[in-house]
Order: structure tokens, then C-alpha cells, then sequence
């Protein structure tokens, strides 16, 4: 099976390539699987600390902020006074009535490299991503059943792994889309990586009540929000994806 992968916030293609070794690795002991690296064109400016937390440059991701229209500051900062116990889809209003989303100028040319991406390199049976790449990759999925609905001639991805996901953006680059607005809208096998202490985990969350739910498997390795480097985290998710093929496959 062939992967396309695209990389979290701050991360390029190769740091990607190494973080996933433990997933590639594994199922290389199959010997018919392949992987396909992505990330953003935006560059993230230098700051202290910032190859520490990412590694090597250069540190990209895909669109300029988190939320269209808003610093990543502002987001945080308008998450940070959000009442306590809101579900996912309550606190996607709460940011909308907050920081009214804009169009984010580069959204459609994003989305027309991934599509041809996945033309000119794939097809691909899989597309895995993190954090920002698992908003984006869910983006993607929706297009592609979008337009295979309206009757168009589309090769979709035949599964998804998500990674600490967030919700994927409106089909103009306004905004994000939500299960209160929307229902369902991935119909294809997903497999959603969360971690119990991800500050953000809600949003991972979010995305899974937007896939179709007797198709959608969730597993929790414990962590946070980055991909996780210990052998018994890998062990959970290498579990999880595995079983997510099988189903795939069947």
C-alpha cells in the first residue's frame, strides 16, 4: 500500500520521514508498503528554540496561521478563556464567535498541489498526518468525496490515519467544518492518534465525530500532542494502524 504523509506544524518532510521510522519500519516487515512525504511552502520565521522543538529546518506548515484570518497567538489565547466542558463542536463556535474566520489567500493552491501530489506520485491507498497534515489531509479526503459525488472522475484515498487531528477547513479556506454543521462528511476508514494529555485534544476529537462512525477507530497512547518517541506509545499506534489496513483491506 502506498502512503502519503503530511508533516505537523514547524516540520519538513525529512524530519517527518524520521519521526514515523517506528511506523515505517514495522510495516516494512511486510515488505508492500511505501511512503510519500509532504509538507507546507510557508516558512515559519526563526525564533529561540525552535530546532529544538522541530528539529533540523526548514520549519514549515501549510497555511499561515492555525485559524484563517488570526495570529496562532490570538487562537491560543481566545482557547485559553473558553468556558470548561465544552464539547469539540461547542468550542469550534466559541472560537467563530471570538475570531470570525477569513479566507486564508493560499488555501486553494494548497489544496491543488496536494491534488496533484497525489495524481503525479500516486495514487495513494493511505494519507497519514499530523496535527496541521491531519487537517489538511482531512481537507483533502472531503474534496475528493466532494467531487466524486458530483460525478466527477476522482481516485480517493481508500483509508486515513490522523495524528493529534484538528479540524479540517471549509472547502473555500474559510474557517473550519464541524459535525454540529456538517454530520459526517469522511466516509472512508479512519484511525485517529490521540494523546489524553494533548492540550489541543479536542480538536483531535472533533474531527473523529466528523467520520463516519462505524468506520472511525480511535486510540489513545497516553501523551501529548507530538508524535511520541517511546516503544510502548509506537507499540498502541503501530496496533491501531495495522488494524485499521486489515479493515481496509477486508
Amino acid at each position: 500500500m502506498k502512503f502519503l504523509c503530511f508533516a505537523g506544524i514547524g516540520t519538513n518532510a525529512e524530519t517527518f520521514r524520521r519521526q514515523l521510522l517506528p511506523l515505517t519500519q514495522d510495516l516494512g516487515k511486510d515488505g508492500n508498503h511505501s511512503f510519500h512525504y509532504v509538507a507546507g511552502s510557508v516558512e515559519l520565521p526563526d525564533s529561540w528554540g525552535m530546532e529544538e522543538y522541530f528539529g533540523p529546518g526548514p520549519h514549515l506548515r501549510f497555511l499561515e496561521s492555525s485559524w484563517p484570518g488570526a495570529s496562532d497567538q490570538q487562537l491560543y489565547e481566545v482557547l485559553g478563556r473558553a468556558p470548561l466542558g465544552l464539547t469539540p463542536e461547542e468550542k469550534h463556535r466559541y472560537l467563530e464567535r471570538h475570531l470570525p474566520p477569513k479566507t486564508s489567500p493560499i488555501f486553494q493552491e494548497m489544496l491543488l498541489g496536494i491534488h496533484r501530489v497525489f495524481d503525479n506520485e500516486g495514487p495513494f491507498d493511505c494519507v497519514l498526518g499530523h496535527s496541521e497534515g491531519a487537517a489538511v489531509a482531512a481537507t483533502f479526503v472531503i474534496d475528493c468525496l466532494n467531487k466524486a459525488a458530483e460525478g466527477k472522475n476522482m481516485v480517493k484515498p481508500k483509508f486515513a490515519v490522523f495524528i493529534s487531528g484538528s479540524l479540517p477547513y471549509a472547502m473555500n479556506g474559510k474557517g473550519r467544518l464541524s459535525a454540529d454543521e456538517c454530520g459526517q462528511l469522511i466516509t472512508i476508514p479512519t484511525c485517529h492518534i490521540l494523546g489524553y494529555h494533548d492540550v489541543l485534544v479536542d480538536q483531535g476529537v472533533g474531527l473523529f465525530h466528523l467520520c463516519k462512525e462505524e468506520l472511525a477507530t480511535m486510540v489513545d497512547h497516553g501523551r501529548g500532542h507530538a508524535i511520541p518517541k517511546d516503544a510502548k506509545s509506537w507499540k498502541v499506534i503501530i496496533s491501531g494502524i495495522r488494524e485499521l489496513i486489515a479493515r481496509a483491506e477486508a
